[in-house]
């Protein structure tokens, strides 16, 4: 009795945790001198779950993965769960007869209640009736961990996630080009495309998507040319061999030395503005729409095109 008293004047954490693959904490155990600090104040500034649950209960063993798998994908989610044989006294307060049962606390109260083993869309929805994060936000940040993957090379994996991911958000267009790009980057080129034409109509002059098909189009010109160390002796042997010049950039380009390509164009330009029927000047419009308006050998070379066309 005196426990249940002093239980919303005493409420650290035990240690325990359930943990993810990586080791981090996925979601906490509350205990009774805990509960005040970490679910009654804590939720006065966002929502908590508490996962009320027994080692005894096979429903609760069931119930398990799927909050950890929901806690994954929502990082705005904040989770804990009670043992009730090792910490009854909370449980009897809220009148918890059967687990397992999820409690949302908001501004120090128990808001709503789901008891029993419910079906992992049922579970979804309640759960994100108090998510800190909205879906669009939760989507960002799924499509932040698979940029994550593109840069460290992991295309076959990253398409896969996104493939899943636009059977729910089918006019994601960040997701569009991600799954483009990673077939592209796996030699899928038809594929590719194929995904850039499926992007929606009102959707389909996004610059990203523009940046792709651009990718896909300098990658197809520049086969056939691998030779550098030839092209640049070229260079130094000629300083009219415009071709030599443009084939280089092409390379620079192909090996992300994006300044050097911007850098072979502009001498081009800067020798003969008209080389070609202007040919270096388009692909240097080429290589803007690829990197990007914001990439800084983009803001770069558009300084120096525009100091060359207009001095």
């Amino acid at each position: 009795m005196r426990e249940e008293r002093n239980l919303m004047n005493t409420f650290i954490l035990d240690g325990k945790t359930t943990k993810g693959r990586d080791g981090s904490q996925l979601i906490k155990d509350v205990t009774t001198a805990t509960f005040q600090k970490d679910v009654i104040l804590a939720s006065r500034k966002q929502a908590i779950v508490v996962d009320f649950w027994a080692t005894w209960c096979e429903p609760c063993k069931k119930l398990l993965p799927i909050l950890e798998k929901l806690v994954v994908e929502d990082k705005g989610l904040v989770l804990f769960k009670m043992n009730i044989d090792k910490y009854p006294v909370i449980a009897r307060q809220l009148g918890i007869r059967s687990v397992p049962t999820l409690v949302a606390f908001v501004n120090g109260r128990p808001l709503d209640v789901l008891a029993g083993l419910c079906t992992e869309s049922d579970i979804k929805k309640f759960i994100r009736k108090f998510s800190k994060k909205s879906d669009a936000a939760a989507l960002e940040d799924r499509l932040k961990n698979l940029d994550r993957m593109v840069c460290q090379g992991e295309f076959v994996k990253a398409s896969k996630h996104y493939a899943e991911l636009l059977k729910h958000h089918p006019k994601s267009i960040s997701a569009l080009v991600g799954l483009a790009t990673c077939l592209f980057e796996m030699g899928q080129v038809d594929k590719a495309l194929a995904v850039l034409d499926h992007a929606p109509g009102e959707k389909s002059e996004d610059p990203r998507l523009k940046s792709v098909r651009v990718k896909i189009e300098i990658s197809e010109e520049s086969k056939g040319i691998t030779d550098v160390v030839l092209l640049e002796k070229r260079v130094i042997q000629s300083r009219r061999d415009y071709q030599a010049r443009f084939e280089l950039a092409l390379l620079y380009h192909a090996q992300d030395k994006k300044v050097a390509a911007a850098d072979s164009l502009l001498d081009i330009i800067r020798a003969d503005r008209h080389w070609n029927d202007d040919r270096a000047y388009k692909q240097l419009l080429k290589f803007f729409d690829c990197w990007g308006p914001g990439d800084e050998a983009t803001l770069s070379a558009r300084r120096k095109l525009s100091s060359l066309l207009f001095s």
